[in-house]
């Protein structure tokens, strides 16, 4: 078998695993392809190989291999190595990678800025809708990364651009993304609206509804509508409960049960917790904490003290004994704060901030 041959049934092996929840199982595969193309110093197909494992790396919780994955990739077209196949490439992954690199404390907004300059330039270079563009836009804003320009005036740039389906979203993600946008903006009974064709499955994918069950949890019960929130809690839990790619979802599922059903919410929290330890996202473990905070907090208002809980060595707050609750809520407090913090000077703002206060008000916090 030559080295193509071998690297081609890498990656075929590697589409096996195109689903959410095995995307890990990608990664080793890929990452052989790769070494393999470059041992034979094949950089296009290095770059093809490395095209997948963006994917994979994103959405198993790997972000940060996968953006310098895909400058690698930008360095190596800046050099000579590109085609049609290649220009295609890099415009796709500038969504995966615009839309990760805003949940990075460590990523200057500078440079975030920079990058959807760039994205811009190349899709106008290959006369390109920048409906993409506009739309990452809105979600940076939602994080707090501002350029003077509103987060109202690139939602209606985004929804008014012409469409190039070769570059769009599937229809799902795209309504997903309207249904954010008008729960960022607090209007949630638009966000209901909006999303009547995905909580009726019209249209799904392999990330909604899952998230958008969660992200309902706290609107819809703001809302008063307290038994759309439960249906929502019990559709949407079984489908990210321990799953280590979905700790966003979870943690509205946590604030969600620490107003509801606080002993059910520390079983999730339990089933959860050592999933923290395994996810690098900034953005992911700040809503944890802030999640597990809400619940430790309502656990006190019911003056218990002490709770007996399963918690990985891993964890700084491991004991052999019972645990404090105030001790516990006060370290969630703590972390949650941290990351907050990090995010607003980050931003130069208070968005971040801002948006997490607002839910965990509605969790009594």
């Amino acid at each position: 078998m030559n080295y193509e041959d071998e690297m081609k049934e890498l990656v075929f092996k590697a589409y096996d695993y195109d689903d959410a929840g095995k995307y890990s199982l990608a990664v080793p595969l890929l990452e052989k392809a790769a070494s393999i193309a470059r041992e034979n110093n094949d950089i296009l197909n290095e770059m093809y190989c490395k095209f997948d494992l963006i994917k994979v790396y994103i959405f198993s919780g790997q972000g940060k291999k996968g953006i310098i994955t895909f400058f690698w990739c930008v360095a190596q077209m800046e050099k000579g190595y590109t085609n049609d196949e290649v220009v295609y490439q890099v415009l796709w992954e500038y969504k995966y990678i615009l839309s990760n690199m805003v949940e990075y404390i460590a990523i200057p907004s500078e440079k975030i800025n920079e990058t959807f300059e760039k994205m811009k330039k190349l899709y106008l270079e290959n006369n390109l809708s920048l409906s993409p563009y506009y739309s990452l836009k809105v979600r940076a804003c939602r994080s707090g990364i501002d350029d003077g320009t509103s987060i109202e005036e690139y939602y209606k740039k985004w929804i008014t651009s012409s469409v190039d389906d070769r570059y769009e979203d599937c229809k799902a993600c795209t309504i997903n993304k309207k249904v954010n946008y008008h729960i960022f903006m607090g209007d949630y009974k638009r966000a209901l609206q909006e999303s009547e064709d995905i909580i009726n499955r019209r249209f799904e994918c392999g990330e909604v509804p899952d998230t958008t069950f969660a992200d309902f949890l706290i609107p819809a019960y703001s809302l008063g509508e307290y038994e759309l929130a439960e249906e929502f809690h019990r559709k949407g839990l079984r489908l990210v409960n321990g799953d280590e790619d979905c700790i966003m979802y979870v943690s509205a599922h946590i604030m969600y049960l620490s107003i509801t059903n606080i002993e059910k919410g520390i079983e999730v929290f339990q089933k959860n917790y050592p999933n923290l330890f395994k996810s690098e996202n900034d953005e992911d473990n700040m809503w944890f904490n802030a999640a597990s905070f809400a619940l430790f907090s309502n656990l006190q208002k019911k003056d218990v003290q002490k709770i007996k809980l399963k918690i990985s060595k891993k964890s700084p707050i491991y004991s052999q004994s019972e645990y404090d609750v105030i001790k516990l809520k006060e370290f969630f407090e703590e972390e949650a704060r941290r990351f907050m913090d990090g995010f607003d000077k980050r931003n130069g703002n208070t968005v971040v901030s801002d948006e997490l206060k607002r839910y965990l008000k509605v969790c009594g916090c």
